[in-house]
């Protein structure tokens, strides 16, 4: 039985649709109008609005590009959130960890992981249809390139709370040291955690954002030790 001849073209034609099919999903999701639509359905509810948001004043400005990045990638990310409310606070959870509060952070970072997977695909597609790269040698590092984009947002995540979590411990003694010469002062405990908060800026940044957010939560009606947990 006689085998059957693939032309190349037809091969590079395939690929070339695929990518394009990849690229024009990706592009609809950056301008969706969703994102902007359920952004103004929060503030109307009451939400806080976008920290990323383009504009600082009533007057729109050019966006940086670091600005713009975290929009974009929020605007990706919105789309492959996880469904489940579970994964989503676990993930929060994570970055809460790391040191990223931003309430667009679980977004960002879906669409970190979205980008990072899809961009290599289409790249090694378009250089397939240009004619390159050998197809087969594509696909094996378009996909171990996808695959790394996929998990390695996750382990660099790990790696950050992993960090940050020891620079948190080191500080831990410096902080009860303060607030227990401040308690036996003579001051509250609210009035020492302020005054060990600002004594903190400098030398432990990472405890102090902690305790700034400790104080926040007491100024709202929680008890200190609800805020400290």
């Amino acid at each position: 039985m006689s085998e059957v001849a693939i032309d190349p073209n037809l091969i590079r034609l395939a690929a070339f649709g695929g990518a394009s099919a990849l690229a024009y999903s990706l592009v609809s999701q950056l301008f969706s109008t969703d994102a902007r639509t359920q952004q103004r359905l929060d503030e109307l509810a009451g939400g806080t609005p976008d920290p990323y948001e383009f504009s600082r004043t009533r007057y729109r400005q050019s966006p940086s590009f670091v600005q713009w990045s975290r929009s974009t990638l929020s605007r990706i990310g919105r789309k492959i959130v996880p469904a489940s409310e579970q994964q989503q606070n676990a993930l929060r959870v994570r970055l809460a960890q790391a040191g990223f509060y931003a309430r667009t952070s679980v977004s960002v970072f879906a669409g970190i992981r979205a980008v990072l997977t899809i961009v290599p695909l289409i790249g090694f597609a378009v250089a397939i249809v240009l004619g390159q790269i050998d197809f087969e040698i594509a696909i094996y590092f378009g996909s171990a390139s996808a695959c790394l984009g996929a998990v390695g947002p996750s382990f660099w995540l790990d790696r950050l709370k992993a960090k940050r979590q020891k620079l948190l411990r080191r500080a831990l003694p410096d902080f009860l040291d303060l607030i227990v010469a401040c308690l036996d002062g003579g001051m509250t405990f609210e009035s020492a955690l302020n005054r060990v908060t600002d004594e903190l800026q400098t030398a432990h940044p990472e405890l102090a954002t902690e305790m700034l957010i400790v104080q926040q939560e007491i100024a709202i009606g929680r008890t200190a030790d609800q805020a400290l947990q």
